[in-house]
């Protein structure tokens, strides 16, 4: 039997195979006549068939390439493409798309299908260039295409660039531009004329950009892109710059780096996003041949000092200054490390200046440890010179010794030897830490909103330099000698000051070895250092330097910990007067273990004297820093029940003083109006209410703060008074004189009612989750207090017309009031369904959302923020909508805030944008919260306008201010709570270029679409920044507004849904952003 074609029949073995794969036939194809047929093709009859789809002609050239005939029957192709159609549909689950039967001689049927189909061509309205080809012989063509070595091409190029310079520096360009997938040369005149460089690659861009070329070599995935070209690419270039090192070119001929300069950089500054990703990775491999280059050099420099120094003084002397400038400011870490060794070298051999030296020094306060490590040498030996000039001083090395004479290893308390380079190392470190303060700007002062908080900030520049010298310096591991010297009685008598020509040898080296009060405050810090990494049981192994028993080890530590504790109130008691070093010994607490004083009973009282002491250190200072590391101490002890009894005991002596100072206040001031204390007293209210607030963050200080008070002048209870100061926030006329400190006390006013109200939510809680109820008098009772603080938190940040750190307080503790009533929620919920608690309609009551109202004020403050994060980033906001209000601008103070940052430094510029970033973030966080547990922005005629504000500038303002806002998103919020992510209601019905985005702007389980949408949404100067607005509204109704989302779609095959931008996009590089 023949087909229609004239196709010869199969033989056996095929009628077998066929029978097995034809499972239903393929009728719906062969009654589909009314289609739309397809042309024929030009051939005789076994190359009439049909121009099947992509993926099917794939298919069935596989098929013919196995062992089968040369054609089959109409039949057997029918039934196979019925079959595979079937296998796609399972797997991809959507609609195959329509056959279309072709007519032959007038009649309805399918033609044979060819022998060998040619596969189809996909046509894509894309242009790429296929495999990134080059002329023969360029430059391009032997780093990619040949198989010549990337070291010999570079001799090759310098060869050339010998001959004739600006040739090679135009073939140079033209391979920076192909390997951005420009085939668009500039010749020689352009190299030379350099001004023009700006327009003529704008022209090279704009006839790129003709050609819809939109893949280039660095993201190319396929054979001669990718991994391998940058390799390559990679390879090139450090063999040229290790080339033009070696020949000095680099050095010499100033024209080329020049060049290459102007052309690199302008091509890095495209808004063509190949030749901007291409761009910036020439120059940043330059850069790392660059360093490398710099690198060998100091290693080189420090070999020829170790065997030749003083035979190139000459050298030295003419390049010193710029070796000590690549030790202590290079960018690049390694580099730095390098330049430190050879500067050692130099130290050693007598040929660095006093200034020189002490700028290495103080390099042992680096941020980074590898800076910090390699300079730890150098700084030994100028603690070890140091100390040897006070040996001479002091009669030499054995009058020394004479006057120590021997003493007990295990005795610390008495005078040694080893306080000689205790007292080196103290004298070092203070000078060196005393000369970076001089140089440093109290720029950014402490603001109202984190007072009273203690992060876990990073280690102070001692503690840092401590740490690296522990491995080296005997002396600073061995904690107890730092201790014995720090409480040694170390003055003398008047007699002996005024009479030097009676002072023995002894007295001599002890008044040598007496510490100065900056040095003790240094070394309390270095002993905290110590006695971290001593209290530390694996460390302690190394120190003993043999093994020891689990047992040994717990009792080490139990008695390292036990003799710290008598340490510390032995220094509170001789430094607690000075403020600075009584906040270091405090700090010496925090390491301790409590469980070793609950356990062992008999030295619970031990415990307890340092407790007295640090409670008379909470008394007796007014410095914030004492205040803060006090109130650490006491909740450290706090948190363990066994020493609970003991604290409370000590924490209510602390509560009645404090609250007597505040009652003297309420006697003689009216504390609700501002500008009628002078400032002093100011500043003595302002130590009162942080001290009451730190007590409040201890433990419950319900009952304490609601207490009445028993003078008639002042009968108020605490948290009434406290009420009445947060008043004073409201602003009426501007007094430079009082308004910080005005300010100050209202922010400590607000935090210590606001720990209140927190700890008054969680007795009601417990009150309710009890079945006990809360009474209608607690109730009445906070709401009063709840509604009086309320007003006046309002009235202090809608008074102010300009945004300052206690406006941002105010309006986000107005959002903090409410979501914390709001937690009330759940135990009302259970209560009522229960319906055994008594009086739960009063506990409603205290549940209110915010007031429509205030959502202007809400976003003034919002804008505030956000224009000063973004005048300190350097950020563009978006311009408001339609329906928002416009933004206000103040040249004048923008001209004037400009003037005062161009004095501040490069970090001091950057602190202060870490801040205002930080209160921006705070704010929205606030909002977010309140919007998120439906008390703000959900009722009234301005429902959702402070959710779509905050959505303005989501992804203008940074990556921490995005994610803040994402939480806006219920899905997100659920992730946060429950782990996951909620799936999208109908992910059929989002397009390909949304699919890999939930609705509401969160990213779902998808691929790598989303990456790519982020750096297009993120880079304001991508050429594929029109594709995603910023503005725009991702929700359902938005999208189907844009006509983005339609209420039915039907699935369709990926190919045709996606657009060539997102083709691009997938494969897109994260490092061209």
């Amino acid at each position: 039997m023949e087909s229609n074609g004239g196709s010869p029949a199969p033989d056996g073995d095929q009628v077998t195979r066929r029978s097995k794969r034809v499972v239903n036939p393929p009728a719906t194809f062969q009654t589909e006549s009314s289609q739309a047929t397809k042309r024929k093709r030009d051939g005789g009859d076994e190359d009439h068939g049909m121009v099947d789809d992509d993926d099917e002609l794939s298919e069935l050239s596989e098929l013919d390439d196995d062992d089968e005939s040369e054609e089959e029957s109409d039949e057997d192709a029918d039934a196979y493409v019925s079959e595979k159609k079937s296998k796609k549909k399972t797997a991809r689950r959507r609609k195959p798309a329509v056959k279309r039967v072709k007519t032959t001689n007038g009649q309805n049927g399918l033609s044979s299908l060819p022998t060998r189909p040619k596969k189809a061509v996909r046509t894509t309205n894309i242009v790429v260039d296929e495999g990134f080809s080059a002329p023969e012989g360029s430059l391009f063509y032997n780093i990619f295409e040949s198989s010549t070595a990337v070291d010999e091409i570079a001799e090759q190029w310098l060869s050339q660039y010998k001959e004739n310079g600006d040739a090679a520096t135009t073939e140079l360009v033209n391979f920076v531009l192909q390997c951005a997938g420009c085939n668009i040369p500039i010749d020689e005149d352009d190299i030379r004329d350099e001004e023009n460089c700006q327009n003529r690659l704008t022209d090279i861009q704009s006839t790129h950009q003709d050609k819809s070329i939109v893949d280039y070599p660095l993201i190319a995935k396929g054979k001669g892109g990718g991994k391998p070209f940058r390799d390559l690419l990679f390879g090139f270039f450090n063999s040229l710059i290790n080339l033009l090192h070696s020949t000095e070119i680099l050095y010499e001929d100033n024209n080329l780096v020049n060049t290459l300069y102007t052309w690199v950089a302008t091509l890095s500054s495209s808004t063509l996003r190949p030749f901007r990703h291409t761009a910036t990775t020439v120059a940043l491999m330059f850069q790392t041949g660059l360093v490398s280059v710099v690198d060998e050099v100091l290693r080189q420099l420090s070999r020829i000092f170790k065997r030749d120094a003083q035979k190139v003084g000459h050298f030295i002397e003419r390049f010193r200054g710029r070796i000590v400038e690549i030790a202590t400011r290079d960018s690049e870490a390694s580099v730095r490390v390098s330049a430190i060794f050879v500067t050692e070298v130099l130290r050693a051999a007598g040929m660095l200046e006093p200034n020189d030296v002490d700028e290495i020094g103080r390099m042992i306060f680096d941020l980074e440890p590898r800076v910090r490590k390699a300079v730890i040498s150098f700084f030994m030996a100028c603690v070890n010179e140091m100390n040897e000039n006070m040996v001479e001083r002091a009669g030499g090395a054995d009058a020394v010794q004479e006057a120590f004479g021997s003493i007990e290893d295990d005795d610390f308390s008495s005078p040694q030897e080893g306080w000689l380079t205790i007292k080196s190392l103290a004298e070092l470190l203070s000078s060196y830490d005393l000369s970076i303060q001089e140089s440093e700007n109290p720029f950014v002062k402490r603001t109202v909103t984190d007072i009273m908080t203690k992060s876990e900030d990073a280690d102070a520049r001692i503690s840092l330099a401590a740490q690296a010298l522990l491995e080296k310096m005997p002396e600073v591991r061995n904690w107890e000698m730092i201790a014995g010297y720090l409480l040694y009685d170390h003055s003398t008598s008047s007699k002996f000051k005024r009479s030097k020509s009676n002072i023995s040898t002894e007295q001599l080296i002890k008044s040598l070895v007496a510490p100065r009060p900056e040095e003790e405050v240094v070394l309390l810090e270095v002993l905290g250092a110590s006695a971290k990494v001593s209290l530390n049981q694996n460390n302690n192994l190394v120190a003993q330097g043999k093994k020891l028993s689990k047992l040994e080890i717990t009792e080490l530590h139990d008695n390292t910990a036990l003799q710290l504790a008598a340490v510390i109130r032995r220094l509170l008691n001789k430094y607690g007067g000075d403020a600075s070093a009584a906040a270091s010994v405090m700090k010496l607490e925090h390491l301790l273990d409590l469980n070793i004083f609950s356990h062992l009973h008999q030295e619970s009282t031990a415990y307890e004297k340092l407790l007295d002491e640090i409670c008379t250190q909470f008394n007796r200072h007014n410095n914030r820093e004492v205040l803060v590391e006090a109130a650490i101490a006491l909740l450290h002890a706090r948190s363990h029940d066994e020493l609970e009894e003991m604290v409370d005991v000590k924490l209510a002596t602390l509560w009645d003083e404090a609250i007597d100072t505040l009652r003297s206040f309420d006697k003689n001031y009216e504390l609700g109006t501002r500008g009628n204390i002078a400032i002093s007293q100011l500043s003595d209210l302002g130590t009162v209410l942080l001290k009451i607030g730190l007590l409040s963050k201890i433990s419950d200080c319900c009952t304490l703060l609601e207490a009445e008070g028993r003078d008639v002048s002042s009968s108020d209870p605490a948290i009434s008074i406290l009420a009445n100061v947060v008043h004073r926030g409201q602003y009426d006329q501007a007094d430079a004189n009082i308004d910080d400190a005005e300010d100050e006390a209202v922010g400590l006013a607000i935090e210590a009612s606001l720990f209140y109200f927190m700890w008054k939510v969680k007795s009601m809680q417990h009150m309710i989750q009890s079945g006990a109820g809360v009474s209608d008098k607690i109730v009445d009772y906070v709401s009063n207090i709840q509604d009086k603080f309320w007003t006046h938190l309002v009235e202090t940040f809608s008074t102010r017309a300009f945004n300052d750190d206690l406006q941002l307080l105010a309006a986000g503790t107005v959002c903090d009031l409410h979501v914390l009533m709001g937690s009330l929620r759940p135990y009302i919920e259970q209560a009522t369904a229960s319906g055994s608690v008594p009086n739960i309609d009063g506990v409603v009551s205290l549940v209110r959302p915010i007031e429509p109202g205030l959502v202007k004020e809400f976003i003034f403050v919002l804008d505030g923020a956000e224009k000063i994060y973004a005048k300190r980033a350097r950020k563009t906001l978006n311009d408001p909508a339609e329906d928002e209000d416009p933004m206000d601008e103040d040249d004048e103070d923008e001209d004037e805030d400009e003037d005062r940052d161009q004095s501040l430094t490069k970090l001091e510029r950057m602190a202060l944008e870490l801040q205002a970033e930080k209160n921006l973030c705070e704010l929205a966080g606030k909002y977010v919260l309140a919007i998120s547990a439906k008390l703000l922005d959900f009722v009234g005629d301005s429902a959702g306008k402070l959710h779509r504000r905050l959505q303005r500038n989501q992804n203008n303002l940074g990556p921490n201010y995005k994610e803040v806002i994402s939480y806006l998103d219920e899905a997100k919020i659920a992730e946060a709570l429950n782990g996951r992510r909620k799936a999208p209601r109908k992910a059929s019905a989002v397009p390909a270029k949304y699919s890999a985005i939930g609705l509401n702007g969160a990213s779902t389980n998808g691929n790598q679409g989303f990456k790519s949408a982020t750096l297009v949404e993120n880079d304001s100067d991508s050429d594929l920044s029109d594709i995603a607005d910023p503005d725009a509204d991702d929700s359902p109704e938005g999208l189907r507004r844009r006509e983005l989302l339609d209420d039915d779609i039907e699935d369709e095959p990926e190919a045709d849904r996606s657009t060539p931008m997102q083709k691009m996009t997938v494969d897109d590089d994260i490092l061209g952003d």
